[in-house]
């Protein structure tokens, strides 16, 4: 099942830390859509990410 970012941005969302190199690929998906995401928190590494995803 695939979902939209649109359809995800009601929900809190876990995302990169400015130290990440994955940052500013992330901020300029959500500035295409417009879509300001509701960040619950930051994370460094994409491992420690899919940690707390998968809690």
């Amino acid at each position: 099942m695939k979902s939209t970012l649109v359809e995800t941005i009601h929900y809190p969302y876990i995302y990169f830390s400015e130290n990440s190199g994955l940052r500013p690929f992330i901020d300029n998906v959500f500035m295409q859509q417009k879509l300001v995401p509701d960040i619950a928190c930051y994370v460094d590494e994409d491992t420690a990410m899919a940690g707390l995803v998968s809690i």
